[in-house]
C-alpha cells in the first residue's frame, strides 16, 4: 500500500522572527500568539517547495522533514542525498540521511558510514574497535596497505571489519581489492600476530 504524500502545510518551516521550526499550518497562530503580530499584518505567501521565492533555510527545513518522514526511503535516493549533502557541506541533511540509512538500510549504513553498534576496544588505542570507520574506508586502507598494526592484531577487527571489507570489495564483490593485495595483508597479519622474533 502506497503512503500518500503530506500536503505542504504538514512541512516544517522556520519562524521569521524567532527562527524556531514549526509546522507551516501553525505559523500564523505562532506569529499571532507568541510574537503578538496582528492578523491583518500576517501575510504568508511562500509555501515550501511551490514557489521560486522560497528561502534556502525553508528548502533545507522542508527537505529535512521529508527525509525524517521517510519520503526518500529508497536506496538510490538516500545515497544521492548523502552524496549531495557531503559535497555541499549540509551537516543537518547529512545526519538525517545517515539516520534513515541506519534505520532502513543498515548494511548500507555499515558500508558507507560506520558500525551500527560500537565494540569495547579491549585496551588498544589504534584499532577499528577504538576508531570505528566505514567498510569503504577500510577497503581503502587495505588497498593502500595502511591498516594499523593494532587492527591486524585484534581478532574482532579482523573478523568484523577487515574480512567483511574483503568480502564486499574483493574479487567476488565490487572487485576493488585484488587477491595479491589480500594475500599481502594476510601475510602481514600472520607476521604481526603470530611471529616469534
Amino acid at each position: 500500500m502506497m503512503n500518500s504524500l503530506p500536503d505542504d502545510k504538514e512541512l516544517f518551516v522556520e519562524c521569521p522572527r524567532c527562527k524556531t521550526e514549526i509546522k507551516q499550518k501553525n505559523l500564523k497562530r505562532h506569529l499571532r500568539k507568541i510574537h503578538g503580530v496582528s492578523k491583518a499584518s500576517i501575510k504568508i505567501t511562500s509555501i515550501p517547495g511551490t514557489t521560486a521565492t522560497v528561502s534556502r533555510s525553508e528548502r533545507i527545513a522542508a527537505l529535512f522533514s521529508k527525509i525524517n518522514q521517510g519520503q526518500y526511503d529508497t536506496e538510490g535516493s538516500l545515497m544521492t542525498l548523502m552524496k549531495n549533502a557531503e559535497t555541499k557541506g549540509e551537516d543537518k541533511i547529512l545526519k538525517a540521511v545517515q539516520q534513515r540509512l541506519r534505520k532502513v538500510f543498515p548494511k548500507l549504513y555499515r558500508r558507507y558510514v560506520g558500525p551500527i553498534t560500537l565494540r569495547d576496544p579491549l585496551g588498544s588505542k589504534s584499532c577499528y574497535c577504538t576508531k570505528p570507520i566505514s567498510l569503504h574506508s577500510i577497503a581503502h586502507d587495505i588497498l593502500s596497505m595502511s591498516i594499523p598494526t593494532e587492527a591486524l592484531q585484534c581478532d574482532l577487527c579482523w573478523d568484523e571489519d577487515i574480512s567483511v571489507a574483503w568480502g564486499i570489495y574483493g574479487p567476488f564483490g565490487a572487485k576493488m581489492i585484488d587477491k595479491r593485495t589480500w594475500t599481502a595483508i594476510c601475510h602481514e597479519r600472520g607476521d604481526v600476530k603470530y611471529a616469534t622474533h
